[in-house]
């Protein structure tokens, strides 16, 4: 397995309330909606597709469930197709959508209504230092359901 970090996102005291922020607090709504996610789709150049953008779902955490950290964290098998495309070319987007968490649903907001927030993040993916392994695991085990 992998443990892999998209570049840091500025996303520190990510909000721990279940309710978004006002929709005018665009940086409010994308740390809430970082931390209240686990999973979002990831998106590569694909070398096994010739090129073409490759969009892989993909488990995550952005740290404890009282504690964002800025970073979104991910652990990841070294075969994912993901991996293999970031080995050759490490920037990628990261997408997520309100539609993950209750909030749309208890608003009878459609996943499309723009009043239930996407959010797509784009940086440099890259491995976490061994030297912070073991906390970084951690973040993703306890947020991370793999029931």
């Amino acid at each position: 397995m992998m443990l892999c970090l998209l570049l840091s996102l500025a996303l520190a005291n990510a909000v721990a309330a279940s309710e978004p922020p006002a929709w005018q607090d665009k940086a409010g709504v994308a740390r809430w909606l970082a931390h209240q996610s686990s999973y979002g789709v990831l998106s590569t150049t694909s070398t096994a597709f010739n090129g073409v953008a490759f969009g892989n779902p993909q488990s995550f955490a952005d740290g404890t469930t009282d504690n964002s950290t800025g970073n979104l964290y991910f652990y990841v098998s070294a075969l994912d197709q993901s991996m293999e495309d970031l080995l050759s070319n490490p920037r990628c987007s990261f997408t997520l959508t309100e539609a993950e968490t209750s909030f749309c649903s208890s608003e009878k907001y459609d996943p499309e209504d723009p009043r239930c927030a996407r959010l797509t993040f784009v940086g440099t993916y890259r491995n976490v230092w061994l030297a912070n392994i073991t906390w970084a695991i951690s973040f993703v085990t306890a947020q991370v359901d793999y029931r």
